[in-house]
């Protein structure tokens, strides 16, 4: 089903919605008139919504997707307006990869819609838990949060489990924010069954040669198995000797994706999925914004026999670098320009799951997913090539190297530091046999439902520094703005991804074995809030704690953080203590409580 027939569908059952909106354009409205009181979230008509899931489902295969090219009537100014979304989070059976499973969505899709906003805006999502059992809760991937702490989406730090059948309204200003990013959930691992979406963030005077149009491309690697049951199997492994984190079956572009080997599922019904389509103009040079929104797998992008010029990378302009493919971390953007000056016809895009980190071999697993790329007049034509054919570029580099990666808009990190907090990362066997990720030693475990580090105000005495509280959170606590950096070292056989909530931190150095006092570079180093550190290899960042909150830093594999793979950073938390939270924050906790 094409998304722009699902979306359609969808607006029928928000036509009472709507209307409560005094026909108002909800992504329209000038920031001048905006109230700090929010309309409450109309109740949507119940079989209406049933019907369009349905609809979603029955025509899964059939979707040439279009809703993730950007608006074309999109207005890029510097005027601050105010983007309304209304969201519910179901449960459903769809089929990303031809097997039929259970997902986790946002208005029936997966991908979610797309945020599409200006670097003042203001954004109102009400999200509404339409899940009947469990809990669950929005991340917005890199976007600093000043002032909104409250509305990170980190459960047990920020806020508790929006309760089944209840809504959260996130409020929040984008604080010059601009780039590509996403959004996703931050209860268990309910991102890995399919709860994320994209953000586009534009900027009037971005730094980044011209382009022509925009799309966006979500990648993510796929589990045909529920993932509450892989968690379960992989948190209690208890006579391995080694730990194995679940491999994907396959991988997706914007939500399509092949997987063949039936017979590994046969329970489920299974017709060896689609081809994602992206029907593009001869001649012209588009924007591609690449997110890897996977669990666990690294994944390499490319075109056929077309160059890739990265120009940004996790809301960064960079200059620019022409490659053949790019590889994207779990939760790392790039943004790319393809111009479409080849022979016009029908190219693979191919979207390769590196297997570099898996600890065994799934003989299932469809290791390279296809989309196709069209510019001909022929809407019907498909790729012939059976491998990938690369480029006939002089110039371009075949794999990007990440640490040629230099800011567009230069920005020199501060040189006087006042603190340097350890981040040891490791994977260790406990006493009880089971295997869990360490943070400084400690291995981070979820608070029980109704508890929250920011609602309890945990650090609130700044003056106590670094310590473990009770429920095994490890946290940091940071009084006043300083210029703090953070010492990881990789000590797991293992490459991660780490994430810090709430900054993009300068990137200082990095390199193998353990730091010991290598020299740091303070001049216009690289700057993103998804960081690479590759086994027994290390990396120092820092950053100016100016954003008051409690904030999360841990590895985004999601494997590694159930497992307690966390820490916390509590950015003046005397005042964080004294802050009145929004209502529907402290009703939450209180609503899971007995």
């Amino acid at each position: 089903m094409a998304y722009a027939e699902m979306d359609a569908t969808w607006n029928d059952a928000d036509t009472e919605m709507d209307a409560t909106w005094n026909d108002v354009d909800e992504n329209t409205l000038l920031m001048k008139n905006f109230d700090e009181s929010v309309p409450a979230f109309p109740e949507p008509d119940r079989a209406t919504i049933k019907g369009a899931l349905a609809v979603w489902v029955a025509f899964h295969k059939a979707r040439h997707r279009s809703e993730f090219d950007l608006d074309p009537d999109f207005v890029v100014e510097t005027t601050p307006r105010t983007r309304i979304y209304h969201w519910t989070v179901t449960k459903i059976n769809a089929s990303p990869v031809g097997v039929n499973k259970s997902m986790v969505v946002v208005n029936g899709q997966s991908p979610g819609p797309l945020i599409e906003a200006n670097h003042h805006d203001r954004v109102i999502v009400y999200v509404k838990n339409g899940l009947t059992d469990a809990g669950t809760s929005i991340h917005w991937h890199g976007l600093y949060q000043n002032g909104t702490n409250y509305y990170d989406g980190t459960a047990g730090i920020t806020q508790c489990d929006i309760p089944v059948g209840e809504t959260l309204v996130y409020n929040f200003t984008l604080d010059g924010w601009s780039g590509t990013t996403w959004w996703h959930g931050h209860t268990g691992t309910q991102h890995t069954d399919g709860l994320f979406g994209p953000i586009v963030i534009h900027k009037p005077t971005e730094t980044v040669p011209d382009y022509e149009e925009d799309r966006v491309l979500i990648l993510s690697d796929v589990y045909n198995t529920w993932s509450s049951d892989l968690l379960s199997e992989y948190l209690n492994s208890n006579p391995m000797e080694t730990i194995a984190e679940p491999v994907p079956d396959a991988a997706t572009i914007n939500g399509v994706g092949q997987f063949t080997a039936c017979d590994a599922f046969p329970d489920s019904t299974c017709d060896g999925g689609s081809y994602y389509n992206l029907t593009l103009e001869p001649n012209k040079t588009y924007r591609l914004r690449l997110i890897n929104a996977g669990s666990f797998a690294p994944i390499r992008f490319a075109v056929d026999r077309h160059v890739l010029t990265v120009i940004e990378a996790d809301g960064t302009a960079v200059v620019p670098i022409e490659v053949e493919r790019v590889t994207l971390q779990a939760a790392q953007r790039y943004s790319v320009l393809l111009t479409t000056n080849q022979t016009p016809s029908a190219y693979w895009m191919r979207a390769t799951i590196d297997d570099s980190m898996f600890a065994y071999t799934n003989h299932h697993m469809n290791s390279e997913t296809l989309g196709v790329i069209r510019y001909s007049t022929d809407s019907a034509a498909m790729p012939t090539a059976d491998s990938q054919p690369g480029t006939e570029s002089e110039t371009a580099a075949q794999d990007l190297n990440v640490q040629a990666l230099v800011p567009a808009d230069a920005m020199d990190a501060p040189s006087d530091v006042s603190l340097a907090i350890p981040f040891t990362f490791s994977i260790q066997r406990t006493y009880f046999q089971n295997w869990r990720s360490f943070v400084n030693g400690t291995s981070w475990e979820l608070l029980p439902h109704g508890q929250s580090t920011l609602v309890s105000a945990t650090a609130r005495d700044a003056s106590l520094g670094t310590r473990v509280w009770p429920g095994d959170q490890l946290i940091a606590s940071i009084d006043g703005v300083k210029v703090i950096d953070f010492v990881i070292n990789n000590l797991d056989d293992g490459d991660h991804p780490f994430h810090l909530h709430g900054y993009k931190p300068w990137i200082m150095g990095a390199g193998r074995g353990r730091y010991v006092g290598t020299y740091l570079n303070t001049t216009n180093p690289m700057r993103r809030d998804t960081v690479f550190v590759p086994r027994f290899s290390w990396m120092v960042i820092r950053i100016v704690t100016d954003t008051p909150g409690y904030w999360a830093f841990h590895c985004h594999i999601a494997w590694h953080m159930a497992a307690g793979g966390l820490f916390q950073l509590a950015v003046q938390p005397n005042t964080m203590a004294n802050i009145t939270l929004p209502n529907d924050i402290v009703s939450h906790c209180q609503s899971w409580l007995p």
